[in-house]
């Protein structure tokens, strides 16, 4: 059971409606004046006319005697159950509130009359009669989609003349006439095919519609009918296009907005030895800044501490060619034990690797907190009016809890945020 119909069978209105037939119960019979509307909730019927068994309804959500309703005549056929059944018997008067709440209703009977319309020129009147009662434009055309009928709403929406449309071709009226014709053979193979969108040429403004299409078939698979449900959504395309509109804006104000930015922080941002400095460069500096100490540190350090090695066991001239090629490069590289004594001093603008066994005495080495630490020195070498400042930056390199030592690194260009002193 469909969600459609378990959604119908529990309105409180309808309450105590649904009706349990046993085999060889008839529900009405041929000739009756009674005019409910019923739906198949399970088991199988058959209907007969004249005495002749000429159909069976065996479809949970089928719809049945929909025909005294619509045309306010009495029953055409006679029905009875070959199985046990359920069905929902809709009273006469309470029709009106189920065409207008349940949408698929009125779509299922327009469907179920529009695979009679070649048996009786009756049931044609009666789906133009009711078709005239729904929301939605109902087209119905022949196998070649010429028009055949068509409801108020679609004459009032397409602007269809019943004397000069009937007959032509629906696709003409529209801008995907090379579309249509997959559309109708989408719906041909599937049965139905649902949300195709469709767009009227034949007005000055260009109106928007949806469209569902079902293939009625005859009893030999042949194609008879093609029926059209059409709904205009011209409000909501436009909608949908005002708001790329926007969004199109929004996205240039913000590309300028950062261009903006961008452009501020490189003339304020004076940073260190007047680098201009922005906070992408900020991640790119501290990722660079990562990858040279690991760079170093499976160098110079094994699991114990400093590796005391030899140009055989330490390439040195791979090392300075890597970090004098890096973006962010370095005057000096200091690699220093857990003794505070430097091991080798790197400079790699020389390609210069010394070994030296001295104490560094520049500042406090950090054995806790964040694995990098900036410090400023004064350098004393230089005689300037201006006071130099040299910033170095200090890594830790831990052995689980312990320390194995530090690596130094003095850039060629400071290019980190002033505020920033220590980072992991």
């Amino acid at each position: 059971m469909n969600q459609e119909l378990r959604s119908l069978l529990e309105d409180p209105i309808l309450t105590g409606h649904i009706k349990e037939i046993h085999p060889g119960e008839i529900i009405f019979y041929e000739g009756d004046e009674s005019q409910d509307l019923f739906v198949m909730i399970e088991g199988e019927l058959q209907v007969f006319r004249a005495g002749r068994h000429v159909q069976d309804i065996n479809a949970p959500g089928e719809i049945f005697g929909e025909m005294a309703y619509l045309l306010g005549q009495k029953r055409s056929a006679t029905v009875k159950a070959k199985a046990l059944s359920k069905v929902l018997k809709i009273p006469s008067e309470k029709i009106p509130h189920v065409l207008k709440n349940y949408s698929w209703i009125p779509s299922t009977i327009a469907l179920t009359l529009a695979k009679r319309v070649g048996a009786t020129t009756d049931v044609m009147l009666g789906l133009a009669e009711f078709c005239d009662t729904l929301p939605e434009a109902v087209v119905l055309t022949d196998p070649q989609a010429k028009i055949l009928t068509f409801n108020r709403t679609a004459a009032e929406l397409i602007g269809l003349n019943p004397i000069k449309d009937t007959g032509r071709r629906f696709f003409d009226l529209c801008k995907e006439d090379n579309e249509c014709l997959i559309y109708l053979n989408t719906a041909c193979y599937n049965g139905k095919i649902r949300d195709v969108p469709l767009t009227l040429e034949n007005e000055e403004t260009p109106r928007n519609l949806v469209a569902s299409i079902t293939c009625i078939k005859n009893a030999l698979g042949e194609v008879k009918n093609y029926l059209f449900i059409l709904r205009d959504v011209t409000k909501e395309v436009q909608k949908q296009k005002r708001i790329k509109a926007l969004l199109k804006i929004l996205l240039g104000v913000a590309i300028v907005s950062l261009a903006l930015l961008l452009g501020l922080s490189y003339f304020t941002g004076y940073l260190g030895n007047d680098a201009r400095v922005s906070s992408f460069e900020t991640m790119d500096v501290i990722g660079s800044l990562k990858d040279d100490v690991k760079f170093l540190t499976s160098h110079f350090f094994d699991k114990k501490g400093v590796v005391l090695g030899t140009e055989k066991t330490i390439n040195f001239k791979y090392v300075c060619n890597r970090l004098s090629s890096q973006k962010y490069s370095y005057d000096q590289v200091f690699i220093i034990d857990t003794n505070s004594t430097i091991i080798y001093e790197i400079s790699p603008d020389k390609c210069s690797i010394v070994k030296v066994n001295r104490i560094y005495k520049g500042f406090d080495l950090n054995k806790r907190g964040a694995k990098f630490r900036v410090f400023e020195l004064l350098d004393t070498k230089e005689v300037s009016a201006k006071e130099n400042t040299n910033k170095y930056i200090v890594y830790r390199v831990d052995n689980k809890d312990s320390v194995k030592g530090w690596i130094v690194l003095k850039p060629k260009i400071y290019a980190l945020p002033k505020e920033l002193v220590e980072f992991n």
